[in-house]
């Protein structure tokens, strides 16, 4: 198979399109056990919905064609550049029919993971399950969902979980936290840890590809990989423990230093200066992710003085990897 395939064509169409408002539209797919395909995707296309909304389209004939339905709208989204806000769906292996949309969202006031069953393919949709058991309302992020069904129709959910940060931000500790539900249940367990130990933040999590979660769910036992940055150095960290909390299995898969590069001062009133080795270029970004600034030369010290004060974050690519980091321009 993949020898050869069809000519590609567009998912949305006509009244469910993604909309031009969303500048990277991303969806989530699966196949379920009859063999239908589905995608979700988001939409802000007024005209079809005043609110934003998520989208499911499936097909059972190999994308020739598709059926449409909403899965939710919603009136909030989340603007902090830095969460990991990709959503997930799932398909039970055991019944088709039975399909699980996972996303983050705002409805308690702070980023928590949610989820939504649907028991006829997609048509009709549940309201919202919140899954994360710490206090509602606590300020506290939770980002870096994922999941899955272990083939009898156990689910597992895994996060990234700041529940025991220090402050409010995405900028604190964190700790891999999961929930399981037992097939043809409804309710889940209380939350628990996967990861053996809370770790502070390092800024170079706010470059893209320096986090990761994945989990596998295999006869009740719990399969995780995951990203930190214990010790000053990026880690992938494999787990294996049973459902009852028994650990069979830890290991460090890579570990990598994590560059070393200066900013200063910040916050800063005119220009900032880099220490760094090897730099390619520096971008800067606002808080809603439009670039200001390129260089293409190394600069160690950068004039921003046209900058409003606010804040700002700053990117620099180097032979070794890419680093970002928030920066703040204050009044003269």
């Amino acid at each position: 198979g993949g020898a050869d395939f069809e000519t590609w064509h567009y998912l949305d169409t006509l009244n469910w399109l993604a909309g031009s408002y969303i500048p990277q539209p991303m969806p989530t797919n699966c196949v379920s056990a009859d063999g239908t395909f589905y995608a979700v995707y988001p939409s802000y296309v007024y005209s079809q919905n005043p609110l934003a909304q998520f989208i499911i389209a499936s097909s059972e004939y190999a994308g020739n064609n598709f059926a449409y339905h909403t899965v939710f709208s919603s009136a909030e989204g989340i603007t902090d550049t830095l969460v990991k806000a990709g959503y997930l769906l799932r398909s039970d292996p055991v019944n088709s029919e039975h399909l699980v949309f996972f996303y983050l969202g705002l409805t308690y006031g702070d980023i928590d993971v949610f989820m939504r069953e649907s028991y006829d393919k997609g048509v009709t949709w549940s309201d919202e399950i919140r899954l994360n058991d710490d206090p509602v309302g606590n300020k506290r992020i939770q980002d870096l969902l994922w999941a899955d069904f272990d083939i009898d129709g156990d689910l597992i959910v895994s996060w990234r979980d700041r529940r025991n940060g220090t402050d409010t931000t995405y900028e604190t500790a964190s700790e891999i936290w999961g929930t399981f539900r037992k097939k043809n249940t409804s309710d889940f367990t209380d939350n628990f840890k996967i990861s053996d130990e809370i770790v502070a933040y390092d800024t170079i999590l706010a470059s893209s590809g320096n986090d990761f979660m994945c989990i596998k769910l295999v006869n009740d036992t719990l399969n995780a990989v995951w990203g930190d940055t214990r010790n000053g150095k990026l880690n992938i960290w494999f787990e294996q423990k049973t459902i009852d909390g028994t650990i069979l299995n830890v290991k460090q898969l890579s570990s990598e230093e994590i560059p070393k590069i200066e900013i200063f001062p910040n916050p800063f009133v005119f220009e900032i200066n880099i220490k760094a080795k090897d730099i390619r270029r520096v971008v800067i970004f606002n808080q809603e992710g439009q670039q200001i600034f390129v260089s293409q030369n190394y600069l160690n010290k950068i004039k921003l003085n046209f900058l409003p004060p606010g804040s700002y974050y700053i990117k620099i690519i180097t032979s070794s990897g890419n680093y970002t980091e928030k920066i703040i321009k204050t009044s003269d």
